[in-house]
């Protein structure tokens, strides 16, 4: 169709619609919906569809990055990937065996310390170094009932005696600091009248001392024993 009939259709329809008033009305409703339209899109459009791309474009991005930055698990891994897992295994395995290491280590100074034989000789004073004999200050020794707890046993013993209170107190100290006594407990003192045997200043004593034992290593606790004269 030529330019100029089209024009002078439109010119028909422009005149027409002025000489009509509804049809001007039906008119400008049509085109105010046509731009209510156009605005919707438009607002829909940077208020749900940009946003969203925009998430999506990121997230795309960060899928690309990891996929470029992690190993192939198809074998295909870089070499120095492998080198440094190889390094990470050969130090948990120096680890683990260092661990096991000290775990006997502790195991056996548990049963050096813990040894029913070396405590009994450290209470009567057996050993050559010790720096206080007691043999003749100590009357009874009574075996107790262990008190067994999640991981160790201690074995007590009642302990009683009579000696000056210098004596008491050296024997007291030399049990604190042996390492096989683990228990110094209900420590009893009471003075005793001079007598045929008994110097003047002379204290009877009565204590709990006990060892520890571990779980594993638990030893029955020793029988009753006599001391002294």
């Amino acid at each position: 169709m030529p330019l100029k009939e089209a024009l002078n259709i439109i010119r028909g329809w422009t005149l027409a619609i002025r000489n009509d008033p509804e049809g001007v009305s039906v008119l400008r409703t049509l085109l105010l919906g046509l731009v209510l339209c156009a605005c919707a899109y438009l607002a829909g459009t940077s208020l749900l569809v940009t946003p969203k791309q925009k998430e999506y474009e990121e997230l795309h991005a960060a899928r690309q990055k990891l996929l470029q930055s992690t190993p192939d698990l198809n074998g295909n891994r870089p070499d120095a990937t492998l080198a440094q897992l190889d390094v990470n295994i050969r130090s948990l395995r120096e680890k683990i065996t260092i661990n096991r290491l000290k775990e006997k280590l502790y195991t056996e100074q548990w049963r050096t310390i813990s040894d029913p034989e070396q405590f009994t000789k450290s209470v009567f004073t057996l050993y050559p170094s010790a720096p206080i004999k007691m043999g003749d200050s100590l009357r009874k020794a009574n075996t107790m009932e262990p008190r067994k707890l999640a991981t160790y046993s201690i074995y007590p013993i009642l302990i009683e005696g009579t000696a000056s209170f210098a004596r008491l107190f050296d024997y007291l100290r030399y049990l604190e600091s042996n390492s096989s006594v683990s228990l110094i407990d209900d420590l009893t003192i009471e003075s005793k009248p001079a007598g045929e045997n008994q110097p003047a200043g002379s204290l009877h004593f009565l204590f709990q001392v006990g060892r520890i034992g571990l779980a594993e290593t638990m030893q029955p606790a020793p029988q009753t024993t006599g001391a002294g004269h």
